[in-house]
């Protein structure tokens, strides 16, 4: 059983990882509010991934091959969405405007 929270956050760059690592890292505040059935659930060797932890390829997703990234990053998103560790509910989205003279 997996504890149950609304979180928002809002990241600092584009990067796959950045939302990778913060979402699903068992040693990262949301990895831990996941509870301790997550972070073994984490921490635990998957078949999945030749017997490596969710949170080894993680860190192993930080890989400067994108083509490499690409896939490992998609194995992350298929192995979190079928073991449902979060259900995103909503996406929301925001739009800046300002006069083309302001700066800084």
């Amino acid at each position: 059983m997996l504890r149950a929270f609304g979180i928002a956050w809002l990241g600092d760059c584009s990067d796959p990882h950045t939302f990778i690592f913060t979402n699903y890292q068992s040693k990262t505040r949301y990895g831990i509010y996941y509870g301790e059935n997550y972070i073994k659930f984490a921490r635990s060797p998957r078949q999945e991934f030749d017997v490596k932890s969710l949170n080894k390829i993680i860190e192993e997703a930080a890989e400067t091959n994108l083509q490499k990234r690409e896939n490992i990053y998609i194995e992350i998103q298929n192995l979190v969405s079928q073991h449902a560790v979060n259900v995103p509910l909503y996406q929301s989205y925001r739009k800046r405007v300002h006069r083309s003279w302001l700066k800084g």
